[in-house]
């Protein structure tokens, strides 16, 4: 039935809203954009928490490294280097 269709893309629709609002730093941006000459900045920023020692593997440094993202992206972002809608998911 078009009705029980249409209700099944409406709660797919709001479950998915749900997921990318959950996720911050870099993962969060990336569930905004799916163009490569936008996503390439954001993996750059999240190699670069690496390099700079942050890892995601237990939650306290998953918190830490998400901070340090949305830190870089809103610098980014500030100085025009990042594009208009990324990094939004989080809270900065």
């Amino acid at each position: 039935c078009a009705r029980d269709e249409k209700e099944a893309r409406a709660v797919g629709q709001t479950k998915w809203q749900e997921e990318a609002e959950q996720t911050r730093g870099v993962s969060g941006a990336m569930s905004l954009t799916f163009d490569v000459t936008e996503r390439i900045p954001l993996l750059l920023v999240h190699g670069v928490c690496h390099l700079l020692g942050h890892d995601h593997i237990e939650d306290d440094d998953y918190e830490g490294m998400v901070a340090e993202e949305e830190r870089l992206i809103g610098e980014l972002k500030a100085r025009g280097l990042l594009g208009g809608g990324l990094g939004e998911s989080g809270g900065h």
